[in-house]
């Protein structure tokens, strides 16, 4: 049974930095140079964001290294979405957040907004819980993502696996429906 008093469990399998990047051909080919390989993936999302109106779609272009964990996620999302922007541009490339792989994402999801982190955003779904993975902010500012293990690990080996097979084509996103 997890114990929401210690949420150990939610922090045992780091997946990746997330990475806002203004440029993201630019950026995968300055982390290429460092012996990176990505597997790029674009798409429509839409959000579903705590507190405030529904958001519209947007279009994102991510990209993660085949090298890890934790991996480097790359996402070319600045000033993407509804305002305000959930991933405001810097004018440059900057750290944003910190993942996890949990095995039971509506548990770690709940157990965070009990101890004070609040859900920030998920993908938008059917219902409330979340979908796919979610963005929580400590009490102090930085953001955490929360990602459904089972579920993106499976995605994840499937887009390596098209990338080292020599397809380097952007990846329709297809995932985060219900």
């Amino acid at each position: 049974m997890l114990d929401p008093d210690q949420p150990d469990w939610i922090f045992r399998e780091q997946s990746h930095i997330g990475i806002v990047c203004e440029d993201i051909e630019r950026t995968m080919g300055e982390y290429g140079r460092l012996g990176y390989t990505f597997a790029l993936r674009e798409g429509e999302m839409t959000l579903r964001r705590p507190g405030l109106p529904a958001q519209d779609p947007f279009r994102a272009r991510s990209a993660w290294s085949l090298q890890g964990p934790p991996h480097i996620e790359l996402g070319e999302i600045a000033d993407a979405g509804g305002e305000p922007y959930l991933w405001p541009s810097r004018g440059h490339d900057h750290v944003e957040h910190v993942g996890y792989w949990v095995d039971d994402l509506a548990a770690a999801s709940a157990c965070l907004e009990g101890l004070g982190f609040p859900l920030e955003a998920t993908p938008a779904g059917d219902d409330t819980r979340p979908l796919g993975f979610c963005y929580h902010r400590t009490p102090s500012g930085a953001r955490i993502e929360l990602e459904d293990g089972p579920m993106r690990k499976a995605l994840l080996a499937e887009q390596f696996a098209r990338v080292r097979s020599g397809d380097t084509s952007p990846i329709a996103y297809t995932a985060f429906k219900r």
